[in-house]
């Protein structure tokens, strides 16, 4: 009964709260249209599609301003076991994945996306925080907004995916959950659909070749060159790779 009852409030506040006081938003304008006179029915037909961005914009503001006050109450921890865990501790972790399923289930999220205001209001929408410099390009999916920091000018390619968390099954039959921030320096370039594992350091000016797989901890220094599943040193972007393994002392110079 417990658990039916923790479901019913779980799709209470992912999708059923922020979903109403959406619709609320757009049943006050339109009833305000009517007062004013209304419009004939294929006008409303015609005005559905923008009624539906309108609806879905104030969707997302009111899933980020219901995600932030958890967020901020309990943070995803360093480690966690699960079942075994202290009440609270992945609260936020749990509703940030439903939620983040929730949004990018819905139309029209991915042309929102585009513009930098739909995608971190999309982002918002189920992290409690952000941490991305300014005139960010390309797309890219992040699974720990608020455990990943991305510098300024960073170019990331389409189907990249980012994440700060890793889960893992024990022998004991339950599930460890371990996190690790990310941090991307400025004007680095992550080639697409390549995969950035938890605790993760890439330095500015570096480069990460496409499909490439970047283990957990990795560090790519300052404008190195890295590819390959998993990434691996490719050469320096100022000395190629002879010249970088000769200043390193391992080529003679």
């Amino acid at each position: 009964m417990a658990t039916v009852l923790a479901s019913f409030f779980v799709i209470l506040w992912v999708w059923i709260i922020p979903a109403c006081l959406s619709i609320g938003v757009i049943g006050a304008f339109v009833e305000l249209v009517n007062l004013a006179g209304g419009f004939p029915w294929y006008v409303w037909l015609l005005l559905s599609p923008p009624l539906y961005v309108v609806w879905l914009i104030f969707f997302l503001f009111f899933c980020a301003k219901t995600i932030a006050p958890v967020g901020r109450q309990h943070p995803k921890p360093p480690y966690a076991t699960v079942p075994g865990a202290k009440p609270g501790v992945m609260r936020f972790a749990m509703a940030s994945t439903i939620r983040s399923a929730v949004i990018e289930s819905l139309p029209l999220i991915p042309l929102l996306t585009w513009t930098n205001w739909g995608r971190k209001l999309m982002i918002l929408g189920y992290s409690s925080s952000l941490h991305l410099g300014k005139k960010l390009e390309g797309g890219g999916r992040l699974e720990d907004p608020d455990l990943t920091w991305i510098g300024d000018k960073v170019l990331m390619g389409a189907g990249v995916a980012i994440a700060a968390h890793f889960w893992t099954n024990l022998p004991n039959g339950k599930t460890f959950y371990v996190t690790a921030p990310v941090k991307i320096g400025s004007r680095a370039t992550i080639g697409a659909y390549s995969v950035v594992s938890m605790g993760c350091q890439i330095g500015e000016d570096a480069i990460i070749q496409p499909q490439s797989y970047l283990e957990p901890y990795t560090k790519v220094p300052a404008g190195e060159v890295w590819g390959g599943r998993p990434a691996v040193f490719i050469q320096n972007r100022r000395l190629g790779k002879e010249g970088a393994e000769a200043e390193a002392g391992s080529v003679p110079a």
